[in-house]
């Protein structure tokens, strides 16, 4: 079912507009800035706290725009990719055990407003690790979403406006920070010492290889084009997860600011990088592939999962390659730098595996 975008703030938040979207009379329609560290980009979050009367509801509205947002930039996202995936009703595909919170949405001058069910109280600590249990919910959650848009059609129309692959592999790559994060960011400087460290340690023939694929990542793209494609969340990261513990497999995804159309594998590498040591992320792969198989029945190649591993670990070092460079040999972290050294090896050894299929 396609929804309706308002044409401003002030409509969306009118209290006869949320009346209707609560299901109650809504009287009062208050807003306060929402204290959080979640939002790297550049946008804005607010608390918006509705009443009767009596009983209160919280939202959190999130605002958006190429101007403020330095990721809308740099992957050219001109239409706010979570609001045309839940305009255009796609979100409403998903399992009902998955929640991607989104209730309305609107323009906001040169930009675009998110209305969200607040699900704070869901989301995971991202200082702590998780339970094999709570990591195995969220993977077959994440399996269930890649299953759900398998092959799907619906995903190549352009009004979608989603992440292309170029722009997703840009988008950390050394020549794009330098050109769009504050010359004062620590951030930006740490990548991009990060992306010349990995340069140098390692071996010219890999060093080589990735040179040529980040001024001009195509080849990978076509390499990857030949698989089954999938809604490609993006950022599968602990900030933008959580769980429902009102329900028995609830799952909370958020932020739909990077859907692409990829192989379920870019999603999968990015989510297991959060792993301390490569076993744990070798059983989170494993379960994730089992979790796939039984959403998609006969529908799963197994012969066609290995390529797209192959390839998932590849641009998973073209996306992050700086960043674990950078924690490998120069974070204050010991146990930072460990974990990162662990993970970085296996990675470049998709370097020479793939570089046949280029």
């Amino acid at each position: 079912m396609n929804h309706t975008l308002f044409a401003s703030i002030d409509e969306m938040l009118a209290p006869e507009t949320l009346s209707e979207l609560e299901g109650r009379p809504v009287k009062y329609v208050h807003c306060r800035p929402f204290n959080t560290q979640l939002s790297r980009s550049g946008s804005s979050l607010l608390v918006i706290e509705t009443t009767d009367g009596q009983a209160p509801r919280h939202y959190i509205l999130k605002r958006v725009s190429l101007e403020c947002d330095w990721i809308m930039r740099v992957t050219e996202d001109c239409q706010c990719r979570s609001v045309t995936l839940w305009q255009s009703g796609l979100l409403d595909r998903l399992q009902p055990t998955i929640e991607h919170g989104i209730i309305a949405c609107a323009r906001d001058g040169a930009g675009w407003a998110v209305l969200m069910r607040n699900m704070t109280a869901a989301l995971l600590p991202v200082d702590q690790p998780l339970s094999t249990t709570d990591n195995k919910r969220l993977l077959d959650g994440i399996a269930a979403m890649h299953a759900t848009y398998w092959n799907a059609t619906e995903l190549a129309n352009p009004a979608l406006g989603l992440c292309s692959l170029p722009g997703a592999f840009r988008s950390l790559s050394p020549e794009t920070v330098r050109k769009e994060l504050a010359s004062d960011s620590v951030s930006a400087h740490n990548l991009v010492e990060g992306w010349e460290l990995l340069f140098t340690e390692v071996e010219p023939e890999v060093a080589d290889i990735l040179h040529r694929l980040i001024a001009n990542p195509q080849p990978l793209c076509d390499a990857l084009a030949r698989y089954p494609q999938t809604l490609m969340h993006g950022d599968l990261q602990l900030s933008n997860l959580g769980l429902d513990r009102t329900q028995p497999s609830g799952v909370v995804i958020l932020d739909w600011q990077l859907a692409a159309i990829a192989p379920p594998t870019l999603d999968l590498y990015w989510y297991v990088g959060k792993e301390e040591n490569p076993d744990a992320a070798r059983s989170s792969i494993e379960y994730y592939r089992q979790q796939l198989a039984y959403h998609l029945g006969q529908r799963f190649d197994e012969g066609e999962w290995r390529s797209m591993l192959e390839l998932g670990r590849l641009a998973h070092l073209m996306r992050c390659g700086g960043w674990l460079a950078f924690q490998a040999i120069r974070d204050p972290s010991e146990e930072v730098r460990t974990t990162a050294q662990a993970h970085l090896p296996h990675l470049l050894e998709s370097v020479r595996t793939t570089a046949k299929w280029l």
